[in-house]
């Protein structure tokens, strides 16, 4: 008896060391508040011919000659992408200004407020400097112009800022530490007025 018993423990003590080994797939999060600004050439993160941010060969695309590079300066990082205190740098977006979906009808806004919406590709790389764990990620998506205030005697009304929607992937051209895999959705929002921008990310993960 007292050698099944042994037996038992032993079988499963090697599955769970074996599963503890093993890749597995949660949700994560990673939430990111910071300041936007656009950044022309000769700015060394700017592709001269297009204006594009060129940090990666993901950024740096653009249909014409018309990108704007906008560079994300993050005062603060949280969520579960990463374990332990997370870090996010080097996060550049490009905003292709060559195509515009919207086009003159303003993707339902009055009056049709004229290049309103244009697509989007980003990058950021998220580190947890105590356990060395790095991911970059690939973000993909619209930006929209966010207005208020649109009266018959303020046709075009107030740009207040604009949004940001699309996916996002776990780059592995640039690859993670530890091995990762995953993709999922963002939104952001970022003010007009002050740059303050807010980007909440989430989806699966496997590692």
């Amino acid at each position: 008896m007292r050698k099944l018993t042994s037996l038992a423990c032993a079988v499963i003590l090697s599955a769970s060391v074996a599963n503890a080994g093993s890749p597995t797939t949660r949700n994560r999060t990673l939430n990111i508040k910071g300041t936007s600004t656009s950044i022309m050439a000769p700015d060394p993160s700017v592709d001269g011919a297009t204006g594009a941010c060129n940090f990666s060969a993901w950024v740096d695309q653009c249909s014409g000659v018309n990108c704007l590079c906008d560079e994300v300066t993050v005062s603060s990082a949280s969520g579960s992408m990463d374990k332990g205190t997370q870090s996010v740098m080097n996060m550049f977006i490009t905003s292709d200004k060559d195509i515009d979906p919207c086009g003159m009808t303003g993707c339902g806004l009055v009056h049709g407020l004229e290049g309103s919406c244009h697509p989007i590709r980003g990058v950021l790389t998220d580190t947890v400097s105590s356990t060395g764990e790095t991911k970059t990620i690939n973000l993909m998506g619209m930006s929209c112009r966010v207005f208020d205030a649109i009266t018959p005697q303020n046709p075009g009304g107030n740009k207040i800022g604009r949004t940001f929607t699309g996916a996002w992937a776990i780059n592995d051209d640039i690859p993670p530490s530890p091995a990762a895999s995953g993709w999922g959705l963002f939104s952001a929002f970022s003010s007009n007025s002050t740059g303050a921008m807010s980007v909440k990310i989430s989806g699966l993960v496997t590692e």
